[in-house]
């Protein structure tokens, strides 16, 4: 009995861990449609980033708040969206976004993150 209840323990403290989400993966041909930076990246930054990632308080370093800033950080902004293996998942105690907005970011950076 002491088993199960270790083994329940355990389960407990890694379903409630800091990750709030899985890792997410996606493929080129999930890219049907051009995204923007203007369009569709920076309203992201704005919702979910900058309040954290902004000039004069860029969290770890990784100012958000433009198309600069964030391609500056490209692969590793998209990794910890999607919250990769060695990677601080994002949005810091936050849940994961949505697959659609995870999407989009990984399409931009896989189009050339252009700044359009």
């Amino acid at each position: 009995m002491k088993n199960i209840s270790f083994i329940l323990f355990l389960f407990l403290i890694t379903a409630c861990s800091k990750s709030n989400g899985t890792s997410k993966s996606f493929s080129s041909s999930d890219c049907t449609s051009t995204i923007s930076y203007k369009t569709d990246i920076q309203p992201i930054m704005n919702s979910y980033c900058t309040s954290c990632h902004q000039p004069g308080n860029a969290k770890g370093g990784y100012e958000l708040s433009t198309y600069s800033g964030v391609t500056s950080n490209t692969n590793k902004v998209l990794a910890s969206m999607l919250h990769n293996s060695g990677s601080e998942p994002m949005p810091d105690n936050g849940d994961q976004l949505s697959d659609d907005l995870l999407k989009k970011m990984y399409c931009w950076v896989n189009q050339g993150a252009k700044n359009n």
